[in-house]
């Protein structure tokens, strides 16, 4: 939902929902042994804020802030017949996000970064090239 959009500043509310299931597989390992990946399989959703500033007529510097809750992310699998310790992220991460973009006619160039406190901890960096038609 987009708050304010001028000419030098957009701020936008957003949620969203995210589901992903990978399937299982089983693997051979250098010494013959066989592993067994159970299904994974997460739920959440990502609530927050984005505002983008128009500093000039190419750059647009943006930061955000979200609150982002996994509701059942989990992972099996086993060995020997044994089952292993499954990793779960259930629980909540704070996620704060900052980047540039830089804009030349119908090309778009970016670098971004964003950083998880919480259940989730550490840093994602990304970079875009984009062509718009």
């Amino acid at each position: 939902y987009l708050l304010s959009n001028r000419d030098d500043f957009k701020l936008d509310v957003y949620a969203r929902y995210l589901a992903t299931a990978q399937q299982s597989k089983q693997v051979t390992i250098s010494s013959g042994d066989k592993i067994h990946f159970g299904e994974a399989i997460s739920s959440r959703v990502r609530a927050g804020l984005k505002a983008d500033f128009f500093t000039a007529d190419t750059l647009r510097p943006y930061i955000g802030a979200a609150l982002d809750y996994e509701f059942d992310g989990r992972a099996k699998a086993t060995a020997y017949h044994m089952r292993w310790d499954a990793p779960s992220l259930k629980g909540a991460s704070g996620v704060g996000e900052a980047g540039l973009t830089w804009v030349r006619g119908d090309w778009s160039f970016g670098v971004g970064a964003e950083g998880y406190v919480g259940e989730r901890h550490g840093v994602r960096g990304n970079v875009q090239v984009g062509y718009q038609f």
